[in-house]
């Protein structure tokens, strides 16, 4: 990230001297400085918004809660970096920080800036930082050096993400922050696995106060758009139709192989829709029974079948109601249960089984399978007609293979979050594992990653996951003979070792090498071997 200061601080005096945006800078950035320019002096300190003690007490006591949470998971990330020249940072909804750990050496310069307790770290206050622009872009960011827009806080690197509470609105903001030149890009995963973690907990915590106060929805999604770690360009179109199919009322159908994420777009889809308040209800259409699905779509009434509950149940389709009904492995679903399914989809009304009552059907479908379901209906194991039904929006996820660029994000990400369960600080892959990755086909995709890092955490011995402690078969891959002819398959991985190394740390020759384990020589030398372009 250091080769990127130089030319983000030429597009912040692009900005603030000629009020010309940078094509190079992120949108996030883009549309911050544009929102606090016209309000705040990049030149001068600002109006400094910090809370008298007595209302300092006021506000932890007001989020005694959050802070509760949040203390022992900062205490853990803190624990992972300390040293570093890092600080852990908690605030409230309106950016006011409630609490603060870090190293001795960077919190002097933190307290010259006022990145301090009770102060206001809102954009209105202090322009572009990744506190204030989480808070008001309701996602994670990272604000790098001259991307803040107060010229004083240049010598920061900030990644914060926001903290939701049960009904989806923003209960805080976690964020670490350091000197710029200290950047290092697990920062941002370890930031979004912490809020992650603080959330769930909130959520439950609030689920509990309020269950004999307030109805809460024992059906409901977790996840958001933010929940997606994706950079690969496959994956933001995904994102980017997926966006838009959330503000329709239209049935959607999510395909892709088992592992790449369905259920979880799905989440993120409804959590988007004008239905986000309402029960999001799941059934796997593969793993119930084919003499029950019927029952467990619609219910049924007391005496409709042998072993029926004396008062009937609700099916899913009722405990969707308002909300969105999601049919996994859709393609599972038996042939009259889609004539059923269909007729309900047509008239939007249904009956429990062994009922004559016609029930109302308010909910919005999402379907997901991992089989072409246009190959289905060819070979006669799917109706056509239902397929026009469903596919409607129809949203392909690649797989993990065909978007390798997302596979080094994907893992900080879930080795942040793995790390943080079990209590196993400061875990990083070495540069083998990296190539493995990398060269792996991912059959399982982003589910078997995860399996493959949760073993490894409990495999490594030091901070260090190395090759022993894969899975069988992905030694193989690295222990497997080199090949004659043109580059062996050690030569390839070595490649893309360096490739990912290189884009790790912004193409920055010293801390590459460093990372690689060889000098910088040895590193210029594999470069021009390779004819690796930098």
């Amino acid at each position: 990230m250091l080769l990127k200061a130089p030319q983000v601080a030429k597009a912040w005096k692009k900005f603030v001297y000629h009020g010309k945006l940078d094509k190079t800078l992120p949108t996030v950035v883009a549309r911050s400085w544009e929102r606090c320019l016209t309000k705040l002096d990049p030149f001068t300190a600002n109006h400094l918004d910090k809370l008298e003690e007595h209302r300092f007490k006021e506000l932890l006591e007001r989020y005694s809660m959050l802070i509760e949470v949040a203390k022992p998971i900062m205490e853990e990330i803190y624990l992972s970096m300390k040293g570093s020249g890092f600080c852990v940072i908690l605030t409230d909804p309106q950016g006011y920080i409630l609490k603060v750990l870090g190293d001795t050496s960077f919190m002097e310069k933190a307290r010259r800036v006022n990145l301090s307790q009770g102060v206001n770290w809102h954009e209105h206050r202090k322009g572009t930082n990744a506190i204030g622009t989480a808070l008001v872009e309701e996602k994670p960011v990272t604000i790098f050096a001259q991307e803040h827009l107060l010229k004083e806080n240049h010598f920061l690197t900030c990644s914060a993400a926001p903290i939701f509470n049960s009904k989806g609105e923003v209960a805080g903001v976690l964020d670490i922050s350091g000197n710029y030149y200290r950047a290092h890009p697990h920062n941002l995963a370890l930031v979004v696995a912490g809020a992650k973690a603080i959330q769930n907990r909130l959520i439950m915590l609030e689920s509990q106060k309020h269950k004999n106060m307030t109805p809460v929805y024992q059906h409901k999604a977790v996840y958001t758009f933010d929940s997606i770690i994706a950079e690969s360009e496959k994956m933001q179109t995904v994102i980017k139709l997926a966006r838009r199919a959330a503000q329709t009322e239209s049935t959607v159908l999510l395909q892709g192989e088992s592992g790449t994420g369905k259920e979880l777009l799905a989440h993120a889809i409804h959590n988007k829709s004008s239905r986000c308040h309402g029960p999001f209800v799941a059934i796997n259409c593969g793993g119930v029974p084919q003499n029950l699905v019927e029952s467990e779509l619609f219910g049924y009434e007391e005496g409709a079948f042998t072993g029926a509950r004396a008062r009937g149940a609700k099916g899913k389709f009722e405990l969707a109601n308002g909300g969105t009904l999601f049919l996994d492995e859709i393609a599972e679903l038996p042939l009259d249960c889609q004539a059923a399914l269909l007729r309900v989809l047509q008239e939007k009304c249904y009956h429990r089984i062994g009922g004559v009552q016609l029930i109302p059907a308010d909910v919005r479908i999402i379907a997901a399978t991992n089989k072409n379901l246009y190959e289905q209906v060819q070979q006669g194991k799917f109706r056509l007609d239902l397929y026009y039904r469903l596919n409607v929006i129809t949203i392909e996820i690649p797989p993990l293979r065909e978007r390798r660029e997302d596979i080094g994000i994907l893992t900080d990400h879930i080795l942040a979050d793995l790390s943080s369960r079990y209590h196993h600080a400061g875990l990083e892959v070495s540069p083998q594992v990296d190539q493995l990755f990398y060269t792996y086909s991912w059959p399982g995709n982003v589910r078997e990653l995860v399996n493959v890092l949760e073993r490894a955490i409990h495999l490594a011995d030091n901070k260090i996951i190395l090759p022993e402690h894969l899975p069988t078969t992905l030694q193989t891959l690295y222990n497997v003979s080199p090949q004659d002819g043109g580059g062996t398959v050690m030569d390839n991985l070595e490649v893309q070792t360096i490739r990912l190394a290189l884009k790790r740390y912004g193409n920055n020759i010293t801390q590459t090498s460093r990372y690689l384990g060889i000098s910088r020589n040895t590193l210029y030398r594999k470069i021009e071997k390779y004819r690796i372009k930098i």
